[in-house]
């Protein structure tokens, strides 16, 4: 597996990570119960961390 599809199938799993945590948090804050916020914030956090570190460790284009 290629380093290219490596960071691609990571941006795909981190959206999708991210779309469950949006459907969480939707079910969370209209009370149905308070571990979907947790489940939401916690999810939020990590995906955040990911996004920072891929933009800092991201491929660089090569010097033509």
């Amino acid at each position: 597996m290629t380093v290219y599809a490596k960071g691609k199938l990571f941006i795909i799993w981190a959206i999708i990570l991210l779309g469950i945590a949006v459907v969480l948090a939707l079910l969370g804050f209209t009370g149905v119960d308070t571990h979907e916020v947790w489940i939401f914030n916690t999810l939020a956090i990590v995906f955040l961390i990911l996004f920072a570190i891929l933009l800092l460790t991201g491929r660089k284009t090569p010097a033509a």
